[in-house]
């Protein structure tokens, strides 16, 4: 035995037994600290993982005195596009979470690994299907945009990683709500299409009883100002009462909410004006000219000659015979492949979220390349 353990006579300070037991409850408590951080919590100090990747046991989750070590999301992918962190519910969700598993209310999905937790912010596998996880902690559902990549999930909330994007399009329709919006409505849901309507306030005042049918079957409501003004002729508080009137007839008919987007008459704007109203801004890349000729087979045509996916088309619901044509086009396209979405269905897919005071002119692959999307740069 060293030295320093002894007295001055020679004589052992600490009893043998004892150093053993020391030495013993210290490989005790060093075995406990090194389980703790590195099993209850696997994968933490891992690689990022994304969809590229198969995502299996993203965030560890354990019951301890009925206090939960709560993962952070993957540090290095704040855009939601690493491994699912796990936090405290929201408390709206807490009393529906007591049980794990899949938990829903009307804003959508979420998922709870043990009572009071969710994932969030990242990808999740689960049962052996792979999931998505946004920010609030509800799981994606149809096209996404993560980390600037368009990601598809199904009606079940499954990411599918074998579903096209080449050939979605838009529809889009200016002017409405008018006497055959609701035909329209009743062709899109027959055929399982989507569409985006940008609707005008003093339509809405004879009209707006077909607004709550555009938000149940899942179409996007945009607002196209109150009396369709040239706006670069408005100064500017003319222009926010345009946008804002409308705002408040479509919240009546869509559960207390304005429109998400907006189109300027004419398409015709000052970016300071689009700032100011302060919602993304939906152009087109194809104009049927519907509102110029009425004519079903001109309108067919206009398509077929520029139409390549990724479109934004031009339409207006106000016309008969732009309906009629609907009522042709859209299975007929359909049958070679095209797939209609909403304006942010389509950005999704090609990885954009929509930012306010922006304007959307394309989602072709051509624009993509190009880098003329929106207007930040011109």
């Amino acid at each position: 035995m060293n030295d320093r353990f002894r007295d001055d006579e020679g004589r052992p300070l600490l009893s043998p037994y004892l150093i053993t037991a020391i030495v013993v409850m210290s490989a005790v408590v060093l075995s406990v600290l090194l389980w703790y951080v590195f099993g209850t919590n696997p994968g933490r100090f891992g690689a990022e993982q994304t969809a590229g990747e198969e995502v299996s046991e993203t965030a560890a989750y354990a019951e301890e005195e009925n206090e939960y070590p709560f993962l952070p999301a993957t540090p290095e992918a704040e855009d939601g596009s690493g491994a699912a962190g796990i936090r405290k519910a929201e408390d709206y969700m807490l009393e529906i979470s007591e049980e794990p598993g899949w938990h829903s209310d009307m804003y959508g999905w979420w998922y709870a690994p043990a009572s009071g937790g969710i994932y969030y912010c990242g990808w999740a596998e689960i049962d052996g299907q792979t999931y998505h996880f946004a920010e609030n902690g509800y799981a994606s559902i149809g096209w996404t945009a993560i980390g600037g990549e368009g990601y598809y999930f199904d009606e079940n909330r499954v990411y599918q990683p074998n579903e096209s994007k080449d050939l979605l399009v838009a529809l889009t329709f200016d002017d409405g709500p008018g006497v055959y919006t609701d035909r329209l409505l009743d062709i899109l849901e027959q055929n399982g299409a989507k569409a985006s309507f940008f609707l005008l306030g003093r339509e809405i005042v004879k009209y707006g009883d077909v607004i709550p049918k555009m938000v149940a079957q899942g179409h996007l409501v945009g607002n196209h100002s109150y009396d369709h003004l040239e706006m670069l002729e408005q100064d500017m508080d003319t222009v926010l009462d345009q946008f804002g009137r409308t705002d408040e007839l479509i919240a009546q008919y869509n559960n207390g909410n304005p429109a998400s987007v907006v189109r300027f008459p004419y398409g015709d704007y000052t970016k300071e004006q689009c700032a100011a109203v302060g919602r993304p801004q939906i152009f087109w890349d194809l104009d049927t000219f519907d509102w110029d000729t009425e004519d079903i087979n001109v309108i067919r045509q206009n398509i077929y000659d520029l139409l390549t996916g990724g479109n934004i088309i031009l339409m207006h619901d106000i016309y008969e015979s732009t309906v009629n044509a609907c009522e042709v086009l859209i299975p007929e396209l359909q049958s070679q492949g095209y797939k209609f979405v909403t304006a942010e269905q389509l950005a999704a897919s090609r990885g954009y979220t929509l930012t306010p005071g922006v304007t959307y002119l394309s989602f072709k692959n051509k624009n993509i390349e190009e880098g003329r999307v929106t207007d930040e740069g011109e």
